[in-house]
């Protein structure tokens, strides 16, 4: 049983996230354009979700030991060519810069533009990199900013926020003078593209950088999150549907 319970699991996953893109802004329509920022991955990332929902729809025929062994070879096989055709859009991102801005409020500024890292990029995680500025000293002690505070906003291209998302590291050049006016440091964002954030993603023309203390971010962060509570929810209801009819057929 727990065989059975661990080989629809990946795929049952990728099933309520693609579910879930209905619940997002934008067309509603699961549909994703390349003409953004990240390419054709979110493209790939809504392809596969489709994909899976008809793997997982066809457990409904499931009637002997050989059908349950076929099952689990097409989720095999649409795990190996989301892969390939993964690390193959990837590579056209290499050298791709990515338009950046920063909340006005923001002490800080690009130093050297935002590029797509493809030694740190893999799957469905995209990394880019770029060097801020501090625009003026920050007193530690009366500002509300700390570079760690920086998190991404993805924009349209009328500037509207879309979602966030991503891990944002800062690393000071200089640790001692990371406050003083014109210190400069890496900032990196690790993304990971998901059928139930792709279609936000595909609209993605322009990445904002926003303290996390901002209100205005945290009205974002709490739509993002409302879509990934759905998709949690959803995950945990299709999953014991599919165990049921797996293990249903199999009696």
């Amino acid at each position: 049983m727990k065989q059975i319970s661990r080989m629809f699991a990946p795929a049952s996953v990728v099933l309520v996230a693609m579910l879930s893109i209905a619940g997002c802004k934008g067309d509603g329509n699961g549909e994703a354009s390349n003409d953004g920022i990240f390419g054709e991955m979110p493209a790939i990332a809504i392809d596969y979700g489709n994909q899976a929902i008809a793997v997982l729809e066809s457990a409904k025929d499931l009637t002997t030991i050989e059908d349950l062994k076929n099952f689990t070879n097409k989720i095999k096989e649409l795990d190996s060519t989301a892969n390939a055709t993964v690390d193959a859009a990837l590579r056209k991102l290499e050298g791709k810069e990515i338009p950046v801005v920063f909340d006005d409020n923001l002490p800080v500024k690009a130093s050297k533009p935002f590029i797509f890292d493809m030694e740190q990029s893999k799957n469905e995680k995209v990394v880019f990199v770029g060097e801020i500025e501090n625009t003026e000293e920050i007193n530690q002690l009366e500002s509300k900013f700390n570079q760690h505070y920086l998190s991404a906003v993805y924009l349209d291209k009328d500037g509207n926020p879309l979602c966030v998302g991503g891990r944002t590291t800062f690393k000071p050049g200089d640790y001692s003078k990371r406050f003083e006016k014109g210190a400069k440091g890496e900032l990196k964002v690790s993304l990971k593209i998901e059928p139930w954030n792709a279609e936000l993603l595909s609209k993605a023309q322009k990445v904002k950088f926003a303290s996390v203390k901002d209100d205005n971010f945290k009205v974002v962060l709490d739509s993002t999150s409302n879509v990934e509570r759905r998709y949690k929810e959803m995950l945990k209801a299709k999953e014991k549907e599919a165990q049921e009819a797996i293990l249903g057929k199999l009696k």
